[in-house]
């Protein structure tokens, strides 16, 4: 609900600040006093694109401000969610900023926001109906939300957009798995060949570092003998082997350490000494013993050596980077049967889904043709209570053909689209005789306001805009009609805002709040005001519409008797 609006340098008007009430606000004023001025200056904050010609002569720039009250909109609460904005207290600020440098500026709670934020959110806040923008009627695509609205169709059409969405991505599923199905398989032979080759290899860790020891080894084999049976004979075997010099040794020491007791470790180290080389010599024996000299397992070490740097030249630079990456490739071979299982799988929920959209957007196709034959007759009866007696009003659906495709409605082939079947048009004429044409091609102002309103008693509480603004709903209508209008307006503002702009005292009457816009003139300049006004200004305000420029006491008794009547 709008409660308050800021004005500064906008049009004719200086500064003033006004607060709105819930329930039916009602602003009157003389033609020209600017009335209009209230209605383009709520677009602005609104969302609409700004004009320089809206500043005011000699300033610089303009500036509108509005308080709303979110507290209980559900729309803009959803909405600001989904734009990450946060609604302080149940409140929001929108203020906009129309500069001659062109530097203009949006900010919604006191923080900068582009335009395109504003008017997302500006739809959730008000809806305006007149010659001005800002209208959903003169929207086509909107008028399908309409009837479904009256028909309690919202939760049918729903659940068709979501079974559409679902339909299309799985549709987007098969083509892309379809255009890439070549490389699927050649993806798949490929990991196959590379599994099947790496599996029949039998590679085990630290393989490699043995292989090279084994082929030294049984290159060197000669050589290793030569040298291990030299040291053998040198240290054992030889005519003056360092084993019989160190027995020497060991048999002089003994026999002196009798003599001297001061001897003794130097004799138990000479035996330390002969056991090592008794193991020394052992060893070495056993070793030269084991020496292999085989050339075939010497070819089979360097074909294993071979066949091992040709895995690691195509699949990593070690063994176990070879086996990384086997796993790595069973795991996406796993993969891409998984999709092919999975697809046959998508093509079963496709045909599923189908299925059921053909059931249900052929229902709903039905049920909308339904109920705009009765939405048609209500609109045209609302409009008639309204001065509008002539006016032919119907919807309008056009069925886009589409010979490819799987869905048919009344045995024809029909495009399916996010809502379903078919799109529908809101037709009209206000004169007898011409046929009924696109509502947002031949409607004037006045027209769409009462179509507007018409729709709004129709669909009590279906709309969940807060705010709505009328200008010009009482165009081309007077006496009884003007009552009608009033109370339809009246009936409206049960449970939402509602602002209206009128030149008549009998839907003036019916105000909750009553606001009064003028021109004064002062130190040379011209500027617009408006004002609330209380009971006793009111009743002057309405006596005035119904009598004129002179205003009798007969005239205030009706206007009072008119605003009592209420």
């Amino acid at each position: 609900m709008l409660k308050e609006l800021h004005i500064k340098n906008f049009a004719l008007i200086d500064q003033f600040q006004v607060e709105f009430q819930s329930g039916l606000n009602i602003l009157t004023g003389e033609t020209g006093a600017g009335k209009s001025i209230i209605i383009n200056a709520l677009n602005l904050v609104l969302g609409c694109r700004a004009d320089l010609e809206c500043i005011r002569d000699g300033h610089d720039s303009a500036t509108v401000e509005a308080l709303f009250d979110s507290s209980q909109n559900n729309k803009l609460k959803k909405m600001s969610e989904h734009l990450g904005m946060e609604l302080e207290e149940g409140e929001l600020i929108v203020k906009r900023i129309v500069s001659r440098s062109g530097k203009n500026k949006v900010l919604v709670n006191g923080s900068l926001a582009p335009l395109s934020m504003l008017s997302n959110i500006g739809d959730g806040l008000a809806d305006i109906h007149g010659q001005h923008q800002h209208q959903t009627l003169l929207v086509p695509e909107n008028h399908l939300l309409f009837l479904d609205a009256f028909g309690d169709l919202g939760k049918d059409s729903d659940e068709i957009r979501k079974l559409e969405n679902r339909y299309r991505e799985l549709k987007r599923q098969i083509e892309k798995r379809e255009d890439a199905g070549r490389e699927r398989a050649r993806k798949k032979d490929q990991l196959q060949y590379e599994i099947s080759e790496i599996k029949k290899a039998g590679l085990a860790e630290g393989e490699e570092e043995e292989l090279l020891s084994e082929m030294k080894k049984l290159k060197n084999a000669e050589t290793l003998a030569s040298s291990v049976e030299k040291a053998f004979s040198e240290l054992y075997d030889s005519d003056s082997s360092a084993m019989d010099i160190i027995r020497q040794a060991n048999n002089d020491l003994t026999s002196v350490s009798e003599i001297d007791p001061d001897l003794t470790p130097f004799k138990e180290a000479s035996n330390s000494i002969l056991i090592q080389l008794e193991d020394l010599s052992s060893g070495l024996r056993d070793y030269a013993n084991g020496i292999e000299y085989n050339p075939e397992k010497l070819q089979e070490c360097e074909d294993r050596f071979a066949e091992i740097m040709s895995l690691k030249r195509k699949y990593g630079s070690s063994i176990s980077e070879i086996l990384e990456y086997f796993e790595k490739i069973q795991e996406e071979f796993s993969s891409l049967e998984s999709e092919e299982q999975n697809f046959e799988k998508v093509e079963e929920e496709l045909d599923s889904i189908q299925v059921e959209l053909q059931n249900q957007a052929s229902i709903l196709a039905g049920k909308r043709e339904d109920a705009a034959r009765k939405f048609s007759k209500l609109i045209e009866k609302e409009l008639a209570d309204m001065n509008m007696e002539k006016v032919k009003f119907l919807v309008e659906f056009v069925y886009e053909k589409d010979e490819d495709g799987p869905f048919t409605f009344k045995k024809k082939p029909v495009k399916l689209n996010p809502h379903g079947f078919g799109r529908g048009e809101f037709l009209f004429s206000s004169n007898p005789g011409e046929k009924p044409r696109p509502l947002s091609k031949v409607a004037s102002g006045g027209e769409i306001s009462r179509v507007m309103l018409a729709l709004k008693n129709i669909l009590p509480g279906k709309e969940d805009v807060p705010t709505m603004v009328f200008d010009e709903v009482d165009s081309g209508i007077g006496g009884k009609v003007a009552g009608k209008v009033g109370e339809k307006l009246k009936k409206i503002s049960k449970g939402r805002q509602v602002l209206c702009i009128t030149h008549l005292p009998q839907i003036a009457a019916m105000a909750d709040a009553h606001y009064f816009i003028e021109k004064s003139f002062s130190q040379g300049r011209t500027t617009t005001v408006i004002r609330g006004l209380n009971k006793k200004e009111r009743i002057e305000e309405i006596a005035r519409m119904s009598g004129g420029a002179v205003i009798t006491d007969a005239t205030r008794r009706h206007a009072k008797e008119m605003i009592e009547a209420i």
